[in-house]
């Protein structure tokens, strides 16, 4: 009789605990509002211990002050040399912007690449240090968790919850998404 007690207790126990994560999770639509989103086509890097870099990466920054700040990057479906070869004939810094932000605008656009943000919620920024570019926009401080999300099709699923412990951490876990050597990048 105590051992069905306690079988059941921990399942209700757990099947709350789960309800109560999923719930918890900030439902974003990363491209809903332009107005919250910076967007350049810019080199990106790991950590030094891991030494890997991509010249020309279509990027993006998201800020919100109620679900939190994330970065976006999104994979050209056709390789990163091509978009390189692609975004340096504008040399131009505003066309290279237009060009990144038709990705967020334009789902047509979108079918070209794999797109995933890392979400860091509000409740783990801090205040800036320097003036933000959003107004009211605050810091990433590490360690916090970071929220994975890919597009797919009109939605942002969800894909890990990750604990990051620091900055160097966090542009690992970016890079081996986006390279689908993290297992996140389902």
């Amino acid at each position: 009789m105590i051992r069905h007690i306690f079988v059941v207790t921990s399942f209700l126990i757990i099947s709350a605990n789960l309800f109560a994560q999923q719930h918890s999770v900030p439902k974003v639509d990363f491209f809903k509002d332009q107005k919250k989103l910076l967007c350049w086509s810019g080199p990106m890097s790991s950590s030094f211990k891991s030494n890997k870099e991509i010249s020309a990466v279509p990027l993006m920054h998201y800020f919100d002050s109620k679900k939190g700040t994330a970065r976006i990057i999104c994979k050209p479906n056709y390789g990163f040399d091509k978009w390189k070869t692609y975004i340096r004939k504008y040399k131009n810094i505003d066309i290279e912007y237009q060009k990144v932000r038709e990705i967020a605008i334009n789902e047509s656009v979108q079918k070209n690449f794999t797109i995933y943000a890392f979400l860091m919620e509000s409740k783990y920024l801090v205040d800036p240090t320097e003036k933000p570019y959003f107004p009211g926009e605050k810091e990433m401080e590490f360690p916090a968790p970071i929220l994975i999300y890919k597009k797919e099709g009109k939605n942002w699923k969800q894909l890990a919850k990750v604990d990051v412990k620091d900055w160097s951490a966090f542009a690992d876990l970016q890079m081996n998404t986006i390279l689908g050597k993290s297992g996140y990048s389902k």
